[in-house]
């Protein structure tokens, strides 16, 4: 079942990689060996036969043969059609795992909202968490042969104790022509309703939570059973699987050791009678084939399948654990009661371990200066103003005054100006035609536009020769 290595693997070092590469179960070694054997060994047939039995003409025929094989084999397109299949193999197997229902989410919502200490409120927790398990056990039973063969018949799961002999009665009694995925699931929720009119249930909201995870967990198993019923087309599993075994299948051709050809690359100027690195590459395709074939269902018995019987062992018993009322833990003071500043804790042998604090990739940078001033940014760029005049929605008057970065005879400093000088309103400036504003703090020069000098602010005002144009052009 579920090969587990993280341990292994814990720092990455080349024991790390051995211990890795040479397990045995679920390894690519256990996956292969069989095929690979097999190739071989058909590789070695054909090759002791052109060496030993073939007379000359015979030779130049295999040669041609193999030469032809070798040429063309490269054409199919295997390593794309490969990973994407495996690809999509993975992405399915994976959604698969976070969909297999893990019962402690809804069995923690029941012992939270279903209250009372008496039997009958102990009661209710425990048939709300039976028929949810009922449930579960009823989609495995019919998605995975493990399951199947672990509960073979109904009457098994009555004697397991995940349902009665009446209820059993009562749900073959319903005598629908589809699986009867619904039944438990409605069971559950006609034992909340009950459970909030006798008021073990306290609010409308607490209900409506408890019915939540019931569907949750519900969908969580219908996907599992929409994955069992439509898998990836059996097409595009054919294609993948004939492409990489007919590609080794006619490398045993390909592949060959010839001693003469019709083109002198399709000889090997050292003669190794074992095809080393076709061996590789068979290990490296047919594992990675083999990936996706182990994927496909994981509810089975490969050595990478989930285990499904351990999960409802433990949903069982972890389900009814949870929904016993206990004594409420009474309030204590933690060991940092009073600290003021709190120093976690270390064992002896890694107290001395170094850490790697969050730190913000810009904290340590050194800056050129540590002034403290900060000043306008005035505009100045030619091209900025030349496209804000020449824009054809800048027919309205725009008007952009900017400060000064220095007074008249004092330096431009925080100590120097006045909250009235700085929260100062711009004045608004008033022309008979439409204008546009160079964004400029001193006068150009060689300019004709008018200059006003207002106090501390420095505009100056152009006539927009456009503004007519842009007016028509727009109605």
């Amino acid at each position: 079942m579920t090969v587990s290595y993280t341990g292994d693997v814990g720092n990455a070092n080349v024991a790390a990689l051995g211990k890795l590469l040479w397990r045995w179960k679920g390894s690519i070694w256990k996956a292969v060996y069989i095929e690979l054997l097999l190739w071989l060994l058909g590789y070695g047939a054909l090759s002791l036969i052109y060496y030993t039995y073939m007379d000359e003409v015979q030779k130049r025929y295999f040669e041609a043969l193999c030469v032809f094989f070798a040429k063309y084999a490269d054409l199919v397109p295997l390593t794309f059609m490969l990973g994407f299949y495996v690809s999509i193999v993975i992405s399915r197997w994976w959604d698969m795992f976070d969909n297999i229902g893990w019962i402690d989410i809804p069995a923690l919502y029941i012992s939270n909202h279903v209250h009372g200490r008496d039997d009958e409120s102990r009661l209710t927790r425990r048939n709300l968490i039976r028929h949810l398990l009922f449930y579960q056990v009823m989609v495995y039973r019919d998605i995975s042969i493990v399951i199947r063969e672990r509960f073979p018949t109904l009457e098994t799961c009555v004697a397991a104790g995940y349902i009665t002999m009446e209820e059993l009665a009562k749900f073959r009694g319903i005598g629908s022509r589809f699986p009867q995925y619904w039944t438990p699931i409605a069971w559950v929720m006609s034992g909340l309703r009950r459970a909030y009119r006798e008021g073990r249930i306290h609010s409308p909201q607490a209900l409506q939570d408890l019915q939540d995870r019931v569907l949750a967990f519900r969908g969580n198993l219908g996907t599992l059973l929409g994955y069992d019923w439509v898998p990836i087309p059996l097409l595009y599993s054919q294609v993948v699987s004939l492409s990489v075994r007919i590609y080794f299948i006619i490398g045993i051709l390909g592949r060959q050791n010839l001693i003469q050809a019709v083109d002198q690359k399709y000889i090997d100027p050292i003669n190794m009678y074992f095809p080393v690195m076709s061996t590789l590459q068979f290990i490296f395709y047919v594992g990675w084939l083999k990936v996706a074939e182990a994927l496909l269902n994981p509810f089975g018995r490969d050595d990478d399948d989930l285990e499904i019987n351990w999960l409802i062992d433990r949903n069982l018993e972890v389900g009814y654990m949870i929904i016993e009322e206990r004594e409420e833990i009474p309030l204590t003071r933690d060991n940092f009661w009073g600290e003021s500043v709190i120093y976690p804790l270390y064992s002896e042998e890694t107290v001395k371990t170094a850490h790697n604090p969050m730190v913000g990739s810009a904290v340590n940078m050194k800056l050129r200066t540590n002034s403290s001033v900060m000043v306008p940014r005035l505009i100045d760029d030619e091209a900025e103003y030349t496209a804000r005049s020449n824009s054809i929605f800048s027919f309205s008057p725009l008007v952009s005054i900017q400060r000064r970065l220095s007074r008249v005879g004092n330096g431009f400093g925080p100590e120097e100006n006045s909250v009235s000088d700085i929260n100062k309103e711009f004045r608004k400036i008033s022309t008979p035609t439409p204008i546009s504003v160079i964004h400029s703090p001193l006068p150009r020069q060689n300019s004709s536009a008018a200059t006003h000098n207002l106090g501390e602010l420095h505009v100056v005002v152009e006539e927009d020769e456009d503004t007519e144009w842009k007016k028509k052009w727009l109605e």
